[in-house]
């Protein structure tokens, strides 16, 4: 997915990304999922190659339960 970003706060930057945009549970279960059947290592090289990754929904999950 290619995002334009421009710079809220001066308004002169313009930069084009490739961005990953993902729910935080989705990242979980997705995750979870590549432990099982053993696509961890490959998985987690995948998400290091983004330029960006925006998680999403994060403080909606309970880190104590």
């Amino acid at each position: 997915m290619k995002v334009v970003l421009k710079s809220r706060a001066d308004g002169a930057g313009v930069a084009i990304f490739a961005v990953r945009y993902i729910r935080l549970p989705d990242l979980l279960v997705e995750i979870s999922v590549a432990r099982a059947n053993g696509t961890y290592r490959d998985y987690m090289k995948k998400l290091r190659k983004e330029k960006l990754l925006i998680l999403d929904e994060w403080l909606l999950l309970n880190a104590y339960a």
